[in-house]
């Protein structure tokens, strides 16, 4: 079941008041988490010489690394402090850290690809029923997994198809992977999570000191054989999570702390400084999706938004939007391996807690057949969650610092909704 993933190619992003969802509009973008007020990158040219000083201010930082990275999968905007050659010399420092960071954050939850001296996903993929010793980074997203008895982590021959879904070259074949729509495949999907939540047939003993062993049943290893299965475990949806985490705090400990890193499947973290953060809502409302409006605080945050259709080009890689309006998604149930959202939209943030922690607590509120805002309420209360919504027109939010502005226009209008 051999399925390595196509190298993403992201343009710029731009707001738009309404997307159409067909994948023929593709063209038409979207700011997808979080829209920050930044500066526009200016050059300062001299004769020939181009970009000799940059200026203070905000800019877009590419990462500085030779070797391959996650980087494509992210935004970073920084604000530089200092200006001239001063500033040069600080954005080229920054750029340097983001892609050391970016290169370590690829190869530790890289699922498939070893690398020499790192014990990485992929080495403990290859190293079953064997007590080994891990990178440390990635011992503790493992650790932090099994404090919420999230066993997702274990379907990765499942999501193996699910990337043949998302990269498909047309509908036809986005189909046969699909489980919705080939049955053959929904089976498939179902035994993979009866294996997955099986602690007999697969499970991660954590012995402290980095130290682990991914126990594989004789009957699940015959298993894969049989069906060319060519890894067990993968982060999928969460990957993102941990590695913008990673690239987070790697950039604050270097001493750099103001910036802000947004992924373009929907994670955002600020860098150790409370800013005032700005957020589009979306709505899937019928054949399009509108922004139903902005909401705006201040603070150090982690967000994410959650969305179940397809914006086009914009999030190319994380689903995939059929004609018909629906879309498969990277929201995956445990309990079968099939994709599954109760809520078009959801928007989720924390002032206290990274993007993964985040995520593992709002995937069992996004992932149901029933949608249960006092499960929202809930996160609100116990751990600091704050989330935004939209229901029949109305746009729900449960932040009392939160400043609301919604949309009104001739096509649509919304009100706002505060919930404690």
């Amino acid at each position: 079941m051999s399925s390595r993933r196509a190298p993403d190619n992201h343009s710029g992003l731009k707001p738009v008041q309404k997307i159409e969802l067909s994948e023929r509009h593709t063209k038409l973008r979207i700011v997808l988490v979080v829209l920050f007020i930044v500066i526009a990158l200016a050059a300062f040219a001299v004769g020939i010489i181009f970009y000799l000083s940059t200026d203070a201010g905000w800019r877009q930082v590419e990462a500085s690394a030779a070797d391959t990275n996650c980087s494509q999968d992210f935004i970073f905007y920084y604000e530089i402090q200092n200006g001239g050659l001063d500033g040069t010399a600080e954005n080229r420092a920054v750029s340097t850290s983001y892609g050391e960071a970016a290169v370590e954050a690829y190869r530790i939850f890289n699922p498939q690809e070893r690398f020499d001296g790192l014990y990485n996903l992929a080495y403990l993929n290859d190293n079953i029923n064997t007590k080994i010793e891990i990178d440390a980074t990635l011992y503790n997203a493992l650790a932090l997994l099994e404090s919420y008895g999230n066993r997702t982590v274990y379907l990765g021959p499942v999501y193996a198809y699910y990337y043949n879904i998302f990269y498909s070259p047309d509908e036809a074949n986005a189909a046969f992977y699909d489980p919705y729509k080939n049955e053959d495949m929904a089976e498939y999907f179902r035994r993979v999570a009866e294996y997955a939540n099986d602690g007999e047939s697969i499970n991660i003993e954590l012995y402290g000191n980095n130290t682990v062993m991914l126990s594989v049943s004789e009957e699940y290893q015959q298993f894969a054989k049989d069906n060319a299965v060519d890894y067990y475990l993968d982060f999928f949806v969460l990957k993102n999570a941990f590695i913008i985490d990673y690239l987070a705090e790697s950039l604050i400990e270097d001493g750099f702390t103001k910036g802000i890193i947004t992924s373009y499947d929907g994670y955002t973290r600020t860098l150790g400084e409370d800013r005032q953060f700005s957020i589009d809502v979306l709505d899937k409302n019928g054949e399009y999706a509108y922004i139903a409006g902005t909401v705006s605080s201040t603070g150090c945050i982690s967000a994410v938004r959650m969305h179940n259709y397809s914006l086009g080009s914009a999030d190319h890689g994380y689903n995939y939007g059929y004609s018909d309006g629906t879309a498969a998604t990277a929201y995956v149930d445990p309990a079968d391996g099939l994709y599954k959202s109760c809520i078009n939209d959801l928007i989720g943030y924390s002032r206290g807690t990274g993007c993964a922690e985040l995520m593992l607590n709002l995937l069992p509120v996004y992932i149901a057949d029933e949608f249960n805002s006092s499960a929202l309420s809930a996160l609100k209360a116990e751990k600091g969650i704050y989330s935004v919504y939209c229901a029949d027109n109305e746009l729900i939010y449960n932040d009392k610092d939160l400043i609301v502005t919604v949309t009104s226009t001739s096509e649509v209008s919304y009100s706002k909704k505060y919930e404690e």
